[in-house]
């Protein structure tokens, strides 16, 4: 770990902390109702697309169709950054979920804009020698 990129790296215990909390809500949720919820953060990642013969690059209309959270991209300053959005939320806990992918979206663009960044420095670096 570089020191001088501290300020880049990524937030891993907060999001453990997050994911936690999510676990421990679902987990309560479950033993209250009794029954296991349809809509749980395991089947939500399981939604993610997976295209024909799993390749996710081209995704079916029925696995676009089936997908529980979207990622779009978007471009701002020059840089692009990525946005998670629910398509279908659970009912209990849900707002949890959407807190820890909003913080995951932020760590993982800060990374990506500071790895961008160095990139290009090192570019510029090297084409003026």
């Amino acid at each position: 770990m570089v020191p001088e990129w501290q300020e880049a790296f990524m937030n891993y215990d907060n999001l453990k902390t997050l994911l936690k909390e999510v676990r421990r809500i679902k987990q309560r949720n479950k033993q209250n109702a009794g029954v296991n919820r349809a809509m749980t953060l395991c089947r939500a990642f399981s939604g993610l697309v997976q295209g024909q013969n799993n390749n996710p690059i081209s995704p079916s209309k029925k696995d676009i169709e089936s997908q529980y959270i979207l990622v779009n991209s978007v471009t701002e300053n020059g840089f692009e950054s990525y946005e998670t959005t629910f398509l279908q939320v659970a009912e209990e806990g849900g707002e949890c979920e959407q807190e820890y992918f909003r913080k995951l979206d932020e760590e993982f663009n800060k990374v990506e804009k500071f790895s961008r960044t160095k990139v290009k420095e090192a570019i510029a670096e090297a084409e003026s020698e």
